[in-house]
């Protein structure tokens, strides 16, 4: 008769262990996916359409600098859900907050697919446009942090590479965002695309809501989360409070290094898509090279995490940092010379070369600068803070663009100058890439030289 031997108690403990970490990876991918979908679907068609549906009674240029004003007002709102979403985070738990950031991002989505236009309520399209584009900016303030800071936590090691599946999720779910556009835009006429196609890509994220909440039913709360709990008997009443009075520093270093990274994704993601046409490529073309270039650089973006864990987190940023110098003049030159290869080529770039090693590396890096009780409101409120900023860049260059007839070299030098700013930030933190998320960083011990 055979007999079953049983597993030792600190193999099976170790195996759980790694299946947690699987789903929580997945499971920060898949979120990041599908916030980043709904977020860029809404950035793209804030270059294609909105324009035309929303501010129809304006001129073409004015018409495109305000329909990027309400996709500003999206990343002005991430801080917000940065703070709100970082307190209950350190308070009661990071997962929790993961369902409703998730909740609320895909059904503001599908809401913004309902909307009437400005032919049908005038100027309340607008409004209510707004309104909803502040409801996705909260959302995706705290999925971010949510999401890095889960997986880095259950992480024993090589965090780098585990947490850049959530910055891997952002080219993925701006990929599905621009072929989703490229798909109905190309099966209907411009003026059906115009009438209601525009609207099915916002549909579709009920669908994408689905699976992610199905893998995040299986994740367990982050194990060191729940040990300082245990450790300190009590939660914080104001974690962004603490941030604010103790760990300031780290918190304009985490801006400084991350600011770059998010202006030149909102150039890949809106500001391109309005600017390529002008220089007479058609909106399709523009629309599949952007699909095209986040396609690549999803590998390559766990190749940079992976990277990190190995020369560390500086080494990276400095890489990608120098890349953003060059191509900040490149790029401009590529849509220039009529080639949508180079134009290609140049966004390839951008994507993978420039914003790829900051935003990987991110992930990793950001979430290391703050301690356990106030790591979700750090991380989160940094991060968000930068891209409340960099959101800022299409409407900036648009109007640059608009009163200096079409000259490029004032935006060159915005985008290498943040560049630069990125590198001195990321000269003045320490390495983080093998310290322990576990231990307690007192301001004495913050992450600057």
């Amino acid at each position: 008769m055979s007999t079953v031997q049983a597993v030792p108690a600190p193999a099976r403990a170790t195996r759980e262990q790694r299946r947690q970490l699987r789903l929580v990876v997945v499971s920060s991918f898949l979120g990041s996916v599908i916030e980043y979908y709904d977020f860029l679907i809404y950035a793209s068609m804030s270059g294609l359409v909105f324009n035309a549906i929303f501010f129809s009674n304006l001129d073409p240029v004015t018409g495109t600098i305000a329909s990027f004003a309400t996709l500003a007002a999206g990343y002005f709102a991430r801080p917000i859900g940065g703070v709100i979403f970082g307190h209950f985070g350190d308070r009661i738990g990071r997962k929790k907050m993961l369902y409703w950031s998730l909740t609320i991002m895909a059904g503001v989505s599908f809401l913004i697919g309902c909307l009437p236009t400005s032919e049908q309520i005038g100027g309340f399209a607008a409004l209510l446009l707004v309104t909803l584009r502040l409801g996705q900016g909260i959302a995706i303030g705290g999925e971010w942090g949510g999401a890095v800071i889960m997986t880095g936590e259950h992480a024993k090691k090589h965090r780098g590479f585990w947490t850049s599946f959530t910055s891997a999720g952002i080219p993925t779910g701006a990929a599905l965002a621009t072929g989703t556009i490229a798909l109905v835009s190309g099966l209907m006429s411009t003026e059906d695309f115009l009438s209601w196609g525009w609207r099915v890509p916002f549909w579709a994220s009920i669908v994408l809501l689905a699976v992610g909440i199905l893998v995040r039913m299986q994740v367990r709360e982050s194990p060191i989360f729940e040990k300082e709990v245990e450790r300190t008997g009590a939660r914080r009443r104001f974690p962004f409070g603490v941030v604010l009075a103790k760990h300031w520093r780290p918190f304009l270093i985490g801006i400084g290094f991350t600011l770059a990274q998010f202006v030149v994704t909102t150039i890949i993601g809106a500001f391109i898509l309005a600017f390529g046409p002008q220089q007479g490529f058609a909106p399709q073309e523009i629309v599949l090279v952007v699909a095209i270039a986040n396609i690549v650089s999803v590998p390559v973006l766990l190749a940079w995490g992976a990277l990190s864990d190995r020369i560390g987190r500086r080494t990276v940023i400095i890489i990608g940092s120098v890349a953003t110098i060059v191509m900040a003049f490149a790029l401009f030159a590529a849509t220039s010379s009529g080639s949508i290869v180079l134009v290609g080529l140049a966004v390839t770039a951008l994507t993978a070369v420039c914003s790829g090693p900051i935003a990987a590396v991110a992930t990793s890096a950001v979430p290391e600068l703050f301690p356990t009780e106030v790591r979700y409101s750090g991380a989160s409120f940094t991060f968000q803070t930068a891209g409340a900023l960099g959101g800022l860049a299409p409407l900036i260059f648009t109007s640059i663009l608009a009163g200096t007839n079409g000259d490029t070299l004032p935006v060159s030098i915005i985008v290498a100058a943040l560049a630069v700013v990125a590198i001195v930030a990321t000269l003045m933190t320490r390495e983080t890439a093998k310290s322990s998320l576990g231990a307690r960083v007192d301001e004495s011990e913050a992450p600057i030289q």
